[in-house]
């Protein structure tokens, strides 16, 4: 079984708001956001990104789909057998995984 999934996320800092082309993407797919789950994990939206890094003048796997030349997406690969969530920090977004030690295994509590 794979363990491992492609999920798209805004690294760049302030709030991410699509470009044109995308948005039609969006729509096209049925998705109500580009940040709901679905549209995060959605394999064409996916597909659209990497064609996009090969267009990239750039040497960083950026797509840059926001409507301000700041506002870049990125792919990050996810390990799914484990808690993980999108972390938002001035807008900046990352992948970070739930492991919080347990400090009493016998009651479950996490100090």
């Amino acid at each position: 079984m794979n363990n491992q999934r492609i999920v798209i996320v805004s690294p760049s800092y302030g709030i991410f708001e699509p470009n044109r082309a995308y948005e039609r993407l969006l729509k096209k797919e049925g998705l109500s956001s580009w940040d709901c789950i679905e549209a995060r994990t959605n394999e064409r939206m996916i597909e659209f990104i990497k064609k996009q890094f090969a267009r990239n003048k750039s040497t960083l796997d950026v797509a840059f789909l926001g409507k301000e030349k700041n506002q870049y997406l990125a792919l990050k690969e996810v390990d799914i057998s484990r808690p993980w969530r999108i972390s938002k920090e001035n807008e900046s977004e990352s992948i970070v995984y739930l492991d919080y030690p347990l400090s009493n295994v016998e009651l479950n509590y996490y100090d």
